[in-house]
């Protein structure tokens, strides 16, 4: 007489590799946010029935597995430090009519994509010279899972302006400064740094380098430069306040004047 048989595991049901793929069999990569869709239907089989009731324990958050075997969702931006390591052992049980039941546990290994900044090649600006990276020189950074980034911007021999301050937490410097750090989400962050600028220190040439770290609220950092040559320029001769002709017969009355008197003799160099 039959008997109902329990369903079965098929081995080449497994979710595919979402972000790399994973270390055994029943195991994926995939990382914050990703977006999920994925039918677990073909994973198991039953030789009486084709009516299989889905549940699912374990699963990272924002993913679901509905009753039929599908599983959907976008994963939450924190899942990846959640549970250590980002690893979560899920189980999907399958169901059959006669009430037998299976288990699959496929491990689902999640990380954190670490911010991306993108920097303008090598810059050259005379010195005393406002540099704006604007257009195709535009700085920005991204993040997959839209963190709170931390941004840090340094140079060694000058300043950095940023377009504006709106919305951006300072933990050091105020917007225009050699070193600043500022925390936001990237879309104002990318607004502080679109036509941001970088002016020299007074009269000096020569390199510089305009470093710009990113990190999530996650532990990603990545560094990127910018090199920027200030070329010289000829400056007009400057007044030396030592160089005043001495008071024959009085002290002027300011600190470029002097007295003196009829028929007096000098001999003074302005050099």
């Amino acid at each position: 007489t039959p008997v109902n048989d329990p369903p079965i595991v098929v081995t080449n049901g497994v979710p595919p590799s979402i972000g790399g793929p994973g270390p055994g069999p029943y195991a994926t990569n995939t990382y914050d946010s990703a977006v999920w869709s994925f039918s677990f239907v073909s994973s198991f089989s039953d030789v009486e029935t084709a009516n299989l009731y889905f549940t699912a324990t374990g699963l990272p958050g924002g993913l679901s597995l509905s009753t039929n075997g599908l599983l959907t969702g976008t994963i939450t931006n924190t899942a990846s430090t959640n549970v250590a390591g980002g690893v979560y052992t899920s189980v999907v049980t399958v169901t059959d009519a006669g009430g037998l039941q299976t288990n699959l546990t496929v491990t689902i290994t999640v990380t954190n994509p670490w911010p991306v900044n993108t920097v303008p090649g090598a810059q050259t600006v005379a010195e005393d010279v406002k540099l704006f990276l604007n257009g195709t020189n535009t700085m920005s950074v991204f993040d997959l899972d839209d963190d709170v980034l931390t941004v840090t911007l340094t140079v060694t021999n000058g300043v950095v302006g940023l377009a504006q301050t709106n919305g951006l937490t300072f933990t050091s410097g105020n917007g225009t400064n050699a070193s600043q750090t500022f925390r936001a989400l990237q879309s104002v962050i990318n607004a502080a740094l679109t036509n941001l600028y970088y002016l020299g220190a007074t009269n000096y040439n020569g390199p510089d380098t305009l470093t710009l770290v990113t990190t999530d609220n996650q532990g990603g950092t990545v560094t990127n430069t910018v090199a920027i040559t200030m070329t010289p320029v000829n400056d007009p001769p400057i007044v030396v306040t030592n160089g005043v002709p001495p008071s024959i017969g009085g002290p002027g009355p300011g600190p470029y004047a002097t007295n003196t008197y009829d028929s007096a003799v000098w001999s003074f160099s302005f050099v």
